[in-house]
C-alpha cells in the first residue's frame, strides 16, 4: 500500500506507533519489575486507543480503502485488549471447604494448621487473589498440609456473617488468616488483599 508513506499517512501512523509503544513499554515494565501485573491497564490502554484510532481519529487519509484500514487497526488493537484481559488458565484449584466452626473444630482437634480465607463474591480483590494466587499449582501443592476453609461473606447483614466478622475480626477483603497446629491465629502472618504466589508461599512457610 504505498499510499501509507505519504505525508497524509504520517500523524495517524504516529499516534499509532505511540499507543502501541506505551502499552508495549509497560508490559516490560510490569515483567520486570512488578511482582504482579497492574490489573487492566495495558488491555484499557489497547481498548481506548483502538476506538480513538479507529472511529476518532481525525488525519485525512486518501480513499476508501485507507478509512477502512484505518478501522481495521482500531479493531486489531481492541481485539488484543479483550485478549490479554481474558484470565490465565488455572494451573490448579485450592480445595476450599466451606467454613464451619465445626470443622475449624476438628482441624484442631487433628492438630492441623488452618488457612481462612473470607471472601466476598463482589470483592474484585478477592477475585484477582483466586486468579492470580490460589490457582497456582506451588500455591495449592504446599497448601496440602492445611486445612483450607473459605468463608463466604458476602452477605454482610445475615446475622452468620455478622458473627463470623466479630469472631475473626475481619475489617475487609480478601483477608487471609493462617492458624497453627496449635489452633492459634499467627497475627503477624494475617493477610488483607492480593499477595503474589511467591510471597504467599513465604508466608504460610513460616508455620511449622
Amino acid at each position: 500500500m504505498p499510499e501509507l508513506l505519504s505525508i497524509a499517512w504520517r500523524p495517524f501512523l504516529f499516534r499509532t506507533a505511540v499507543i502501541v509503544g506505551v502499552a508495549l513499554g509497560l508490559r516490560f515494565l510490569e515483567w520486570v519489575f512488578l511482582p504482579r501485573p497492574m490489573e487492566f491497564v495495558v488491555p484499557t490502554i489497547l481498548l481506548i486507543g483502538g476506538v480513538y484510532l479507529g472511529f476518532f481519529e481525525q488525519s485525512s487519509v486518501p480513499g476508501r480503502q485507507g478509512t477502512l484500514f484505518k478501522k481495521g487497526v482500531g479493531l486489531l488493537l481492541v481485539i488484543l485488549a479483550f485478549f490479554l484481559a481474558l484470565p490465565a488458565k488455572p494451573e490448579a484449584l485450592m480445595p476450599w471447604q466451606p467454613y464451619s466452626d465445626a470443622a475449624l473444630a476438628s482441624a484442631q482437634q487433628a492438630r492441623r494448621p488452618v488457612i481462612i480465607d473470607f471472601f466476598a463474591d463482589w470483592c474484585l480483590p478477592c477475585h484477582i487473589l483466586d486468579r492470580e494466587t490460589f490457582s497456582r499449582k506451588r500455591v495449592v501443592e504446599a497448601a496440602k498440609r492445611f486445612v483450607v476453609l473459605r468463608a463466604d461473606l458476602s452477605d454482610q447483614s445475615s446475622a452468620e456473617s455478622i458473627r463470623i466478622a466479630e469472631k475473626f475480626g475481619v475489617e475487609g477483603f480478601p483477608l487471609v488468616i493462617v492458624l497453627g497446629p496449635d489452633g492459634v491465629e499467627r497475627r503477624e502472618l494475617r493477610l488483607l488483599g492480593p499477595e503474589s504466589p511467591d510471597d504467599f508461599l513465604r508466608r504460610i512457610e513460616q508455620v511449622k
